[in-house]
């Protein structure tokens, strides 16, 4: 750019033009302020006549021309500055800005110079094996979200895990590996409480429960009656369907014996594991004939283990078969309760 061509501060608008040693980034002298220059578009009112003969001339600064002359001034500015002193990189004129001086190129920055090398980044100067510290993640709005969910999901797991370990050690109290409680044999007998329609009597211990159904005559539904405790010890006494069935089919009722190898076939069934003892006979109140056999095995779908005796009784027309169960661990105890109850039994008729 010509010394005498001016331009405009674009942080203070003064008037300035370049001094005898221009650079490309100038100091304004009137703020202080650092900026690059890149000459405007020349003035149409001031546009110069090219020089055919300029392409021939020897002399740099003629063959750039006026309109170029500030190339020249930007080569000048990068080279490595002499060690004279010269005057500043520019001029201040006027302060001011006047109504004649709006007209004057603008400010306009210059694009990177090929060749440039980037400034490197903070993080591209820090060295391969330093340590930088981790930052900590905070939490986001799905994870802050989640967790009602997880602690209801733990809080249900561990509820689940409770039930489960309480129903296993009742299980296995069932099923024979926990120790039941000690049996305290009873100390008073009641009449057993069945429908007066039901050809069955006989006494139960005080306390107890009993539930029956069935009866009717010859034609009606399987007679059947339930002493409990309450727990695990159970007197079931029922009416054989089977035997009803062959005793109409033969027309003859089948003996103790046929009656008693045919239930236990039944019970075999009926238990897992299922061992019988020896057939023993047994004395009632009120059936003509009447056997006992001990026996084990296991029911339900863990095969809890039960032990117990079978009893056939006959007094035509009616066949009864009793099971008398509870744990192993208290057999010994509640056996002679059993053959009591078994002893007690009748049809029901008086004397």
């Amino acid at each position: 750019m010509p010394a005498s061509e001016h331009f405009r501060c674009p942080a203070c608008r003064a008037k300035l033009r370049f001094g005898k040693r221009p650079k490309a980034r100038v100091t304004c002298p009137s703020c202080g302020h650092q900026f690059d220059y890149q000459a405007a578009e020349p003035i149409a009112q001031k546009a110069v006549e090219p020089n055919p003969d300029a392409i021939h001339s020897a002399n740099p600064a003629e063959e750039l021309g006026t309109t170029a002359a500030f190339g020249l001034a930007l080569k000048e500015a990068t080279q490595e500055p002499s060690g004279s002193d010269g005057e500043d990189e520019l001029e201040l004129i006027d302060d001011e800005v006047g109504d004649e001086d709006r007209e004057l190129p603008t400010y306009q920055p210059l694009a990177r110079r090929p060749g440039a090398k980037k400034k490197p980044s903070a993080r591209a100067e820090e060295k391969p094996g330093s340590f930088i510290a981790p930052q900590k993640s905070r939490p986001t709005a799905g994870t802050s979200k989640l967790n009602p969910m997880v602690i209801g999901l733990v809080s249900a797991g561990a509820l689940m895990i409770l039930v489960l370990v309480a129903l296993g050690v009742v299980l296995s109290r069932g099923a024979g590996f926990g120790t039941p409680p000690k049996f305290e044999p009873p100390e008073k007998y009641v009449p057993l409480q069945v429908g007066f329609i039901i050809p069955l009597s006989g006494m139960m211990p005080e306390g107890w429960k009993s539930s029956s159904g069935g009866g009717g005559g010859r034609d009606g539904p399987p007679i059947f009656a339930k002493i409990s405790n309450g727990g695990s010890i159970s007197i079931e006494i029922r009416e054989s369907f089977g035997l009803k069935l062959a005793q109409v089919a033969t027309r003859r009722m089948p003996s103790l014996t046929e009656a008693h190898e045919y239930l236990g076939e039944a019970a075999k069934g009926a238990f897992s594991h299922y061992e019988e003892g020896l057939v023993r006979p047994i004395q009632t109140e009120g059936f003509r004939e009447a056997c006992l056999s001990d026996f084990s095995g296991g029911e339900g779908m863990l095969g809890s283990k039960v032990k117990g005796c079978r009893a056939t009784l006959s007094a035509p027309p009616h066949q009864y078969n009793v099971i008398c169960k509870c744990p192993p661990a208290q057999f010994e105890d509640v056996k002679p309760v059993f053959e009591k109850i078994i002893s007690s039994l009748g049809t029901g008729e008086k004397k």
